[in-house]
């Protein structure tokens, strides 16, 4: 929006206290989210999907960052760690929109360049082992 106070309900609000955030610049990609039907679900497509995701990222843009945003039972229950994000800090989207009854606090997570290049060569390699 252009203006999101304009837009916003009364009381609601969005911040970042995830002291990190500050220092992710240049050319940022976001990872976005990702719904899969139940009965697709723990199967291993998420980080499959993922790696996808990374690739096309590197490819169309090779980012000096690469983001998300994700809720606290993710990171509990390791699926940030299967995607391959090897940082994580908690307040990275403390979102509160009293009007709609939503109150979250997501976690920020990321890697840099040099990382995600790294992920996507092992992940290559791994693939072409398996293949062979």
């Amino acid at each position: 929006y252009v203006d999101p106070a304009r837009h916003a309900g009364a009381g609601s609000s969005c911040v970042c206290v995830a002291p990190t955030a500050r220092n992710i610049s240049g050319i940022v990609a976001y990872h976005g989210d990702l719904w899969l039907r139940s009965d697709l679900r723990g199967r291993g497509l998420a980080p499959t999907l993922a790696g996808v995701a990374f690739g096309l990222a590197w490819a169309k843009w090779s980012p000096d960052f690469i983001y998300a945003l994700v809720p606290t039972w993710l990171i509990q229950k390791g699926v940030a760690d299967q995607y391959g994000y090897l940082h994580k800090e908690a307040h990275g989207s403390v979102l509160s929109l009293p009007d709609r009854d939503i109150e979250d606090d997501d976690w920020l997570i990321w890697l840099t360049q040099r990382e995600l290049s790294q992920l996507i060569k092992c992940s290559a390699t791994e693939t072409i082992e398996r293949l062979s």
